[in-house]
Parts: structure tokens; C-alpha cells; sequence
């Protein structure tokens, strides 16, 4: 799995390399700040998250597509 995902990556960047060097470098200077930030994101979910809200959430979420879909 971890393979493949590096291999995904390394091919994104080798396609953005390509077509525009300048975008691709600016996204590379970025992307310390998206990880810091999805770490960030992910931690503060897990910290507010329990099984029991995430449960009666699925159960709204259920009948909110059944209402839609009626």
C-alpha cells in the first residue's frame, strides 16, 4: 500500500514537472503545510469524535438520504 502511494506521488510530480515546472515547485513548497494541517485536522477529529455522536450522526445522515431519495 505504502508503495503504491509513493509511486502515485512520484508520478504526479514527474507529470507536474512536466507540463509546468513553476506550479509544481510552488505546490512542493506547499505541501509541508497541507500534511502539518491534515495532521492537525485528523487530531483535533479524534479528539471530539466518540463512537457514540459518530453513531447518531450515521443514523441522521440515514434518514436524511431517505427523506431526499423519497
Amino acid at each position: 500500500m505504502a508503495l503504491t502511494s509513493l509511486s502515485s506521488i512520484a508520478t504526479g510530480i514527474i507529470i507536474a514537472f512536466v507540463y509546468s515546472w513553476e506550479l509544481a515547485l510552488f505546490i512542493l513548497a506547499l505541501a509541508p503545510a497541507f500534511l502539518l494541517a491534515g495532521f492537525l485536522e485528523m487530531r483535533m477529529y479524534a479528539g471530539f469524535a466518540s463512537s457514540e455522536e459518530l453513531e447518531g450522526a450515521g443514523q441522521v445522515s440515514i434518514l436524511l438520504c431517505i427523506f431526499v431519495l423519497r
